[in-house]
């Protein structure tokens, strides 16, 4: 019953809730670990936020969504909610240790007992993590009788499981994509009452006018939008393949071509190509904001603007050199930019009570801009008239719908 007690209290919401706050300390490590943090006390707060507390709530929430989709059973919840809270802990020590370690290396001076414990933190948090691991991919793997088959299917993935997992904390932009997932996850469940002590969940998605998604109608759905679609995504086509050649043939190009604008030619080359590729792929990513528009209302042209801003944040960074620290926050706000019009148009599917549905949608938008966004917007510009090319072909043959808009034609009956 005390077993029972204690898996009860990883519901729903509370795993909702975990996911959320979880994000939030994950995001917040990454960008203490990129800005970085002057020495003292809170020196060591971006990892320990980052290797322990985000993955840690993160993973309670992972062992609640297990139990609720009937993965686990509550015994199996709690072994997996306890053992991954103590593998971050000790994830957390190893990670600390490695790094005295490396500072006493540098300064020349004999490690601490702190430091020469690296192996037996690391050692006991992979051990630790396969324990909690291990419950969840049994359930998974129920489906196989053989115990002995089934539980060496379980090792032979758990054990390279906990390595991948491991992996994920050593690149901020990769750790966040299952943070959003697990948001994703909890934000598209919607309860459907059964009979039982079972509980089924269905993801609903729905228009902004609140019709089933596949009734919205096709974006391009007359000749004089697809058209203007088509002729928008070729024009990115022609005006920025110049700027991507010249980023790409770097040094071998002469400086001094009449097209580059007077304030660009002190630029390295690959900053030229980013500012001026990123300015023209504006009509692809209009022409893309009119297809959304057409799919979904208002929300797809609030995320075409919100992606043309981005672009545009972008081509002033990239502009103002290769590197420096205003340069590295325009980058933060162009991929957060790209991140909050990604999730605007499934804004409508995640149910739940306001305050805890825009939390999970603000937290989805910060993640999807710090973990794709940002990457992104580095090779978008570069990429955009070869995309641009894709985009128009696939508009011009695809298939016309909303036949008789705007005067046309309809097929009479036989």
């Amino acid at each position: 019953m005390r077993v029972h007690g204690l898996a009860e209290r990883l519901s729903p919401g509370a795993g909702a809730v975990l996911a959320l706050v979880g994000a939030v300390a994950l995001f917040a490590g990454v960008v203490g670990l990129v800005v970085g943090m002057p020495d003292g006390p809170l020196a060591s707060l971006p990892v320990v936020l980052f290797v322990g507390v985000g993955p840690a709530l993160l993973s309670l929430s992972a062992a609640a969504l297990a139990r609720d989709v009937g993965v686990t059973t509550a015994a199996a919840t709690v072994v997996a909610a306890v053992a991954s809270l103590l593998a971050w802990l000790l994830a957390v020590f190893a990670s600390l240790s490695w790094g005295s370690g490396f500072r006493q290396a540098d300064l020349g001076v004999e490690r601490t007992d702190f430091a020469a414990a690296f192996p037996v933190f690391f050692l006991g948090s992979l051990v630790m993590g396969l324990t909690a691991l291990t419950p969840v991919i049994a359930g998974v793997l129920r489906g196989v009788r053989h115990p002995v088959a089934r539980w060496s299917l379980t090792l032979m993935v758990s054990v390279p499981g906990v390595l991948v997992i491991g992996l994920l904390t050593l690149g901020p932009g990769s750790a966040l994509l299952p943070a959003l997932g697990l948001l994703v996850a909890w934000g598209l469940r919607r309860r459907v009452p059964v009979d039982g002590p079972d509980r089924a969940y269905i993801p609903m998605a729905r228009s902004d006018a609140g019709t089933p998604a596949h009734h919205v109608g096709n974006p391009a759905h007359t000749r004089t939008r697809r058209r203007l679609v088509v002729g928008l995504a070729l024009t990115t086509a022609v005006l920025g393949a110049p700027f991507s050649l010249y980023a790409v043939l770097g040094g071998s190009v002469p400086p001094d071509l009449p097209w580059l604008p007077a304030g660009l030619t002190q630029l390295p080359p690959m900053n030229i190509g980013l500012a001026g590729g990123a300015v023209s792929s504006l009509p692809l990513v209009g022409a893309a904001g009119l297809v959304a528009t057409g799919r979904w209302g208002s929300r797809g042209a609030a995320a075409g603007l919100l992606i043309c801003l981005a672009v545009l944040v972008s081509a002033v960074s990239a502009a103002m050199g290769p590197s420096g620290e205003t340069q590295t926050y325009l980058l933060f706000l162009a991929g957060l930019l790209v991140g909050v019009a990604a999730v605007l148009p499934a804004a409508g599917w995640v149910r739940g009570p306001p305050a805890l549905r825009w939390s999970v949608i603000a937290v989805a938008a910060a993640l999807a801009g710090g973990a794709v966004g940002i990457m992104a917007l580095a090779v978008f510009p570069l990429v955009a008239p070869v995309v641009a090319v894709l985009f128009g072909v696939l508009i011009a043959r695809g298939p016309r719908m909303n036949a008789g808009a705007e005067g046309e034609p309809q097929p009479q009956a036989a």
